[in-house]
């Protein structure tokens, strides 16, 4: 069940799964690839279910520089965990940081390769409601979440729906195996000066670099074909 879910938020998230660096820099990517069919925007959630709290998204050059700060906290069987991350997409590579241990990952953004080849003739919101398509999903419906009015995709197996608006995912729920969330946009803003270090890795953090151990196994090789 766990690894449904953990599908179901790459689909969301699209890519996003998570040497020392000293300095606070800025990491552009030069890829000409678009995620979304916006360039910039700043997005605030709401989260709610087995994780509670918000999380915030900033994004620029169409959705190949992206960041993610999270904080929430976990009840599961009467104990509580809380969570303080940001998941920094940078094109070919993800970060992640945890603020709590001032350590983070660094590993290679899982599908970048396969997407990119996919990519030539398309912007990758088009790859990306293929793989929805191929892991079941649906186009429900049109809703509005945050202003905008969304495609509403349901993946049934896996108790899941996104609401989508040109690619950004403004809302998502989950409801499977013991597993409640739903993550919902509470205001967005597109097309608007994102400040740079938000896009940036912090100082003092220690990162490793792994593998992803899912991609193989989330997404066969024929996929595209």
């Amino acid at each position: 069940m766990r690894k449904d879910y953990a599908v179901f938020l790459t689909l969301v998230a699209f890519f996003v799964f998570a040497p020392m660096l000293e300095n606070i820099k800025p990491l552009y990517s030069s890829t000409p690839m678009k995620r979304y069919k916006v360039k910039s925007g700043i997005i605030e959630y709401k989260v709610t279910g087995m994780q509670k709290g918000t999380e915030t998204l900033y994004f620029d050059n169409w959705g190949m520089l992206e960041a993610k700060y999270t904080q929430t906290e976990l009840s599961i069987m009467g104990m509580k965990q809380q969570t303080n991350t940001m998941t920094l997409l940078d094109g070919e590579w993800t970060y992640t940081v945890d603020f709590k241990s001032n350590t983070g990952t660094k590993m290679k953004t899982p599908l970048f390769e396969e997407l990119s080849k996919n990519a030539e003739n398309q912007d990758l919101t088009d790859v990306g409601k293929k793989m929805m398509q191929d892991m079941g999903g649906k186009k429900t419906g049109m809703e509005e979440v945050a202003g905008k009015m969304c495609e509403v995709w349901e993946i049934q197996s896996m108790q899941a729906k996104t609401w989508v608006w040109n690619g950004v995912t403004l809302k998502n729920m989950v409801d499977m195996g013991g597993i409640n969330m739903s993550s919902v946009a509470t205001s967005a803003q597109f097309n608007v000066p994102v400040p740079k270090e938000k896009l940036s890795m912090p100082e003092g953090i220690t990162f490793r670099e792994m593998q992803n151990p899912m991609q193989d196994k989330m997404f066969p090789g024929n996929m595209f074909k």
